[in-house]
């Protein structure tokens, strides 16, 4: 495997780049005193794993907290390219019999370093309600071939960064959260909300595998509110039952010179996402089908966090999702709006939510499981 990367000077590149940024963390790490001045945020991919690193020991603002910020994350993934050479949509097969022409392979890498600055603090509380950040963010993606030997659309696309990417951006913004989430009992309430904007021109080094050339705007909301609790005093180490609703609304624009596959098909923000086009932020939808310039999303859940088992969480969960995203012309249109919905089953353990989807994507009247190490939002 190793020998086979190799012997393509892009993916040289890409190993190099990896060791280095391992070494900053390792280096970061080793000079930090104590350890509880550093959060550590992991990250589970089907095929892969992201990790964060954030060191709390610099206060340039005291009392409010300072986040020097590491990340790094990879991952071999399955994703799709639905639009023909020509960019008029392609429709997947519907008998799983048929090979899928848009599916292929994608090896990812994404990295980032920066700061999340407090501006004021939650009131009664050690951690910021506001937050302004500035963010360099990496990321190298290399396409391959799917194991069906079909070649997959986006290799005749006559794209740039048809057969991959080496990108680089820089991420500016504001972000508000004053979310709590019970340790035990899973329930949340609160908001949660990024406004956020990444650069990425050419000359930050996007000319080089690729091309990227683009601007990106991002607005994130996210609301939660407990409807009904058995335990609301909070006086029992272990949940007993709650039912809390979460909503969620995105907005995302990009413009530029040359907006690559990898900007079309995600959703920007503060925490850099690996959810293509309106698939994974919305549920139900293939990975890759619906990118565009302009997507906006609307998510709405009803969760149960049901009695815990042994420290476990189980829970039960409905949604319905709504998303629009534009034919790369700039407009949205009611006739393009997309429906999905579902229930879904988790179990909380160890800092992560496996999930497990039943999805009705609507529009196709389509069935289909999906599986994740994390809530949708």
């Amino acid at each position: 495997m190793i020998s086979v990367l190799c012997a393509d000077k892009r993916y040289c590149l890409f190993l190099l780049v990896c060791i280095h940024v391992c070494l900053i963390i390792s280096g970061t790490a080793g000079f930090s005193s104590p350890l509880d001045e550093i959060e550590i945020e992991p990250g589970i991919r089907f095929w892969g794993a992201d990790v964060g690193l954030n060191y709390l020991g610099v206060h340039f603002l005291p009392p409010l907290v300072t986040r020097l910020c590491l990340s790094f994350g990879c991952g071999y993934e399955t994703v799709g390219y639905y639009r023909y050479p020509d960019t008029s949509i392609y429709y997947p097969p519907k008998s799983a019999s048929e090979v899928n022409e848009a599916v292929f392979k994608r090896f990812e890498s994404v990295w980032s370093a920066g700061i999340r600055q407090g501006i004021f603090l939650q009131p009664g509380k050690q951690d910021n309600l506001f937050e302004v950040h500035f963010l360099y963010r990496g990321k190298y993606n290399a396409y391959l071939e799917h194991d069906s030997g079909a070649e997959a659309l986006v290799f005749s696309s006559g794209l740039a960064d048809a057969e991959g990417i080496l990108q680089n951006s820089a991420v500016i913004g504001l972000y508000y959260n004053d979310v709590a989430v019970h340790e035990s009992h899973r329930k949340r309430n609160g908001i949660q909300a990024d406004l956020s904007c990444e650069v990425a021109p050419a000359w930050f080094g996007n000319d080089i595998i690729g091309l990227a050339d683009f601007v990106r705007g991002t607005f994130d909301l996210r609301g939660f509110i407990t409807v009904f609790d058995l335990d609301p005093a909070d006086t029992t180490t272990e949940n007993a039952f709650n039912i809390y609703i979460g909503g969620r609304i995105v907005l995302d624009c990009l413009s530029g010179g040359y907006i690559p596959l990898n900007a079309r098909q995600s959703i920007g923000g503060r925490e850099a996402t690996t959810s293509e086009g309106l698939g994974g932020v919305m549920r139900g939808i293939d990975n890759g089908r619906f990118d565009g310039y302009l997507k906006a999303v609307n998510n709405l859940d009803i969760r149960m966090n049901l009695p815990a088992l042994g420290g476990f969480v189980p829970a039960f969960i409905c949604y319905f999702d709504t998303g629009v995203s534009d034919n790369l012309d700039y407009t949205l249109r009611p006739g393009h709006l997309l429906f999905s919905t579902g229930t879904g089953c988790s179990l909380y353990g160890c800092g992560f939510d496996v999930v497990v989807y039943i999805n009705y994507f609507i529009n196709e009247n389509r069935l289909s499981p999906s599986f994740d190490f994390s809530l949708c939002f």
